[in-house]
């Protein structure tokens, strides 16, 4: 996650958010901590030259979720985005329990979509479950 602050090169679909946490490597080493805080910066590239590593990461994806990725690859803070929302609007449904299931699917899929970005992004697998 370093080198997409440094170069600003994103991974198709993804963009920087507003916050971050970064870290000295150094035992008891400086901690920063962004909000509200444009991450393409130049005082944002001066810590990463300095040697602190992005520990976690504000990104939206496709334009319809927002989330903190941190170190681990935990999605932390997810958030659909109104445009994602929108689709819930566009339904007809007669029920509470007909809206509960439109937002469970919605979810389920937008969730399904980022962790296999992330899957091919960082290179890594779910575990398989039976």
């Amino acid at each position: 996650m370093t080198e997409w602050m440094i170069e600003g090169k994103l991974p198709a679909g993804f963009a920087l958010g507003d916050e971050c946490e970064l870290k000295d490597p150094a035992d008891n080493g400086a901690i920063v901590r962004c909000r509200r805080q444009d991450l393409g910066a130049d005082e944002m590239r001066e810590h990463l030259s300095s040697g602190k590593q992005v520990t976690q990461l504000a990104l939206t994806f496709e334009e319809r979720m927002r989330f903190v990725l941190d170190e681990t690859l935990t999605v932390r803070k997810f958030k659909l985005l109104d445009i994602a929302v929108e689709q819930l609007d566009k339904g007809d449904r007669d029920s509470a329990r007909a809206e509960l299931d439109a937002r469970f699917v919605l979810m389920s899929g937008e969730v399904a979509r980022l962790l296999a970005a992330i899957e091919t992004t960082f290179g890594v697998q779910r575990p398989q479950t039976l």
